[in-house]
């Protein structure tokens, strides 16, 4: 759900508001952005119905969301690389 929301802003600052003539049906106009490393086709999906739901979200909100989500990847990644250095430790030891 988190992925998906962090999503929505993410393409709503890309693309604007959701505009059925200029994005068409389903997830090709954003199809091409990362969101997260293993995404899926329901990923997606969930991305762009939030991002029909976005109306001229303020621009401040929509960077807001999208640092957030910058600093949400980076705790993982630092999250990750600690318990590799602690497991490679462990086993050294």
């Amino acid at each position: 759900m988190t992925h998906a929301l962090l999503g929505s802003y993410c393409v709503q600052s890309l693309f604007g508001d959701y505009d059925s003539h200029e994005h068409g049906v389903g997830v090709q106009y954003f199809s091409h952005v990362n969101f997260a490393s293993q995404q899926s086709q329901e990923l997606l999906e969930q991305i762009a119905e939030m991002h029909k739901a976005h109306r001229s979200v303020e621009v401040v909100v929509v960077i807001v969301a999208a640092v957030v989500a910058v600093v949400a990847v980076v705790v993982v990644v630092a999250v990750v690389v600690v318990v590799v250095i602690v497991a490679v430790v462990v086993v050294v030891e």
